[in-house]
C-alpha cells in the first residue's frame, strides 16, 4: 500500500503539472482524472494509517532497507507524537497512550502502579519479578561433593560464528582440530549470546546473568577455591573490567594468539598435578580487521579472510590439545570453546556485529569437553550465560543463586532437563572503523529477542515497534517473518519477552558496566593479530 501511495502521488503530480496541457486550459477529462487520483490517494493514505502496523514484514523492509521512505515515516511519527515522548500512537509507532509522556516503548516500568509503561509486558508487580526469578532459582543445582576437581581451560574467541566451523557442518574444512575435540565432547548446536557485542556480553557470561548484577564471576570463584587461575591477555583492559581474581601471564601480554598458546604450553608443562589450574585464553583473530595467513589462505574476499583466521586459530589450539593428550591431562581437564557473539559477513547488507539479533550475530559455538560425560550433540537452545554455572557445577563448586544462567551438566549427562527460554538484547552506539560508511547501519537501535525450546525466535525492535517471528528449525537463515501467520505463537512470545524487558530494565543497577560507549574507551593499544 505504501508503494501504491507513492505511485498515485507521482501520477497525480504528473496529471496536474503535465506540460502537454496549455497553461490555462483544463479539459473535463483531466480534471476528472485528477479528482479520481486524489480520492484514491487519500483512501490509500487512510488505509496505510490503519493497517501499516499489521504488516510487520513491510515495516522491516521500510526501516531496514530504505533510506528516504523511512525518513517520511519518522517525520510522520514526530508530527503525530502529541505527548512529545518520542513515540507516536499512529502508523505503528507503538505508543499505547499518547496522552501520557511516561507511557511509551522506551519507558522503564514502575513496579506496582498498575500501568504498562513500556507498552509490551503489561503492568509490572513485585510478584511478577519474583516469579521470573523463581523460574531460574528453581533450576539451581547444589554442588556435587563427589565431583572431581577438574582443571579448566576456557577459550574465549571473539566474533566467531558457529556456522563457519566444520564441526558445525561448514563446507570448508576450517577447524580440523576443533572437529576432533568436538567428536569426544558435548557440542551444543544452538548456543546463543545475550548480546552481539563484547562489552555487553562479557559481564553477562562472566556472572551468569542477563545483566551486570555485580555478582561474583566464575573465574573469581575458581581462584577463591584453590585454583591457579591464569589469564592469557588480549585486550587486557577490557577483560580485567570483568574477569577478576586471575593472575595475568605477563609473557603473553600483547602477543599474538600463537604467543598465548606458547605461554599456555609452557605453563602447562610446569603445572603441578596436585594443584588444579584454570587457563583463560582469549583470541581476537576472528574479529576485524582480518589478516591473511600464508599457511591458511583461501582467497581475498571477506569470507575467505575470516575463514583463514579460523584456520589459524584452530591450528594453534591443536598444538595445545596435542600436549594435553600426550601428557594425559586431557582426562582431567574441562575444556570450553565459546564465542561472545558472531559476525555479519554481508548478510542483509551488514558487515559487522554490534548491530542485529539475527543468527549470524547471535548464534555462537559452544563445545565442552567434560571428562566422564559421553560425547553427544545437544540440540537444546542454551545461552552463553550458562557458562559459569556449568563450569562451577562440573567441578563441584556452587554458583550464585541469583544467576539466570543454569548448569548444563544434566544435558551433558543425558538427563531430562528443560532449559528456560533464551533472551538477548542489543544496544549500541558503535560505528565500526573497519567497514565502509555505506556498510554501516543505523547505530541508534534497541532490540530484544526470545527463543523458545520449540525453536521459535521473536525479535522486537523497540525504536520502530517492529516484530519478527522466525521458525529456526525450518528457517535457520531467518528469511520468512511468521508474525502475521502465527498470531498465537507471536502473542505468547511477545508476552514472555515483554516480561523479560520489564524485569531486566528495573533490575539493572544504575552503574551496570555493559558498554564501552557509556564508560569510555578501554585505552589499550591496538594489538597484534
Amino acid at each position: 500500500m505504501f508503494l501504491l501511495d507513492t505511485g498515485l502521488s507521482m501520477s497525480l503530480i504528473a496529471v496536474i503539472f503535465s506540460r502537454r496541457q496549455a497553461r490555462n486550459e483544463r479539459s473535463q477529462p483531466t480534471i476528472l482524472l485528477a479528482l479520481i487520483a486524489s480520492v484514491l490517494l487519500i483512501g490509500s493514505v487512510a488505509f496505510t494509517f490503519v493497517h501499516f502496523d499489521k504488516n510487520q514484514n513491510l515495516k522491516t523492509q521500510i526501516f531496514y532497507r530504505t533510506t528516504q521512505a523511512k525518513q517520511y515515516f519518522k517525520l510522520a511519527w514526530w508530527a503525530l507524537d502529541f505527548d512529545r515522548d518520542g513515540y507516536s500512537a499512529y502508523l505503528g509507532g507503538g505508543d499505547c497512550d499518547d496522552r501520557r509522556a511516561d507511557v511509551n516503548p522506551g519507558h522503564v516500568e514502575v513496579v506496582g502502579d498498575g500501568v504498562d509503561h513500556n507498552c509490551i509486558g503489561g503492568p509490572l508487580a513485585q510478584k511478577d519479578i519474583d516469579d521470573w526469578h523463581r523460574e531460574y532459582t528453581s533450576l539451581h543445582l547444589p554442588p556435587d561433593p563427589s565431583a572431581k576437581r577438574l582443571n579448566v581451560i576456557y577459550v574465549f574467541v571473539d566474533a566467531l560464528r558457529a556456522d563457519h566451523l566444520s564441526a558445525y557442518g561448514y563446507g570448508r574444512k576450517t577447524s580440523p582440530n576443533l572437529d576432533k575435540l568436538a567428536a569426544r565432547s558435548c557440542l551444543f548446536e544452538n548456543a546463543f549470546t545475550p548480546a552481539p557485542n563484547t562489552f555487553e556480553a562479557l559481564p553477562k557470561f562472566t556472572q551468569g546473568n542477563y545483566w551486570d548484577a555485580h555478582l561474583e564471576g566464575w573465574p573469581e570463584i575458581l581462584a577463591h577455591n584453590g585454583y591457579n587461575a591464569l589469564l592469557f591477555p588480549r585486550r587486557i583492559a577490557t577483560l580485567r573490567r570483568h574477569v577478576k581474581g586471575m593472575n595475568v601471564v605477563e609473557s603473553a601480554r600483547g602477543e599474538t594468539f600463537e604467543g598465548s598458546i606458547d605461554a599456555a604450553i609452557n605453563m602447562l608443562n610446569e603445572a603441578p598435578k596436585e594443584e588444579p589450574f584454570c587457563f583463560y585464553l582469549y583470541s581476537t583473530d576472528t574479529h576485524r580487521p582480518y589478516r591473511p595467513h600464508e599457511q591458511f589462505h583461501y582467497g581475498d574476499s571477506i569470507v575467505d579472510l575470516y575463514d583463514g583466521e579460523i584456520a589459524y586459530l584452530d591450528f594453534h589450539l591443536g598444538r595445545l590439545f596435542d600436549l594435553l593428550e600426550r601428557s594425559g591431562r586431557m582426562d582431567d581437564t574441562l575444556i570450553v570453546i565459546m564465542a561472545d557473539h558472531g559476525e555479519s559477513l554481508g548478510e542483509r547488507g551488514v558487515y559487522k556485529h554490534s548491530s542485529q539479533l539475527y543468527n549470524e550475530q547471535t548464534h555462537v559455538p559452544m563445545i565442552i569437553h567434560f571428562p566422564g560425560a559421553p560425547a553427544r550433540v545437544i540440540s537444546d537452545y542454551v545461552s552463553t550465560i550458562d557458562l559459569g554455572p556449568t563450569i562451577l557445577n562440573a567441578v563441584g563448586l556452587d554458583f550464585p543463586k541469583e544467576c539466570a544462567g543454569v548448569s548444563l551438566v544434566p544435558l551433558m549427562r543425558g538427563q531430562a532437563f528443560t532449559h528456560p527460554p533464551i533472551y538477548g538484547e542489543q544496544t549500541t552506539q558503535e560505528v565500526s572503523p573497519f567497514v565502509r560508511p555505506d556498510q554501516q547501519i543505523d547505530p541508534e537501535l534497541k532490540k530484544y529477542m526470545i527463543i523458545s525450546q520449540d525453536g521459535f525466535k521473536l525479535i522486537y525492535n523497540r525504536d520502530y515497534y517492529n516484530f519478527e517471528l522466525f521458525d529456526l528449525k525450518n528457517d535457520p537463515f531467518e528469511f520468512r517473518n511468521l508474525y502475521a501467520h502465527m498470531p498465537e505463537k507471536a502473542a505468547e512470545l511477545k508476552k514472555q519477552l515483554g516480561r523479560f524487558i520489564d524485569v531486566v530494565t528495573v533490575s539493572r543497577p544504575w552503574d551496570a558496566d555493559e558498554g564501552q560507549y557509556v564508560f569510555g574507551p578501554t585505552g589499550e593499544p591496538r594489538e597484534a593479530k
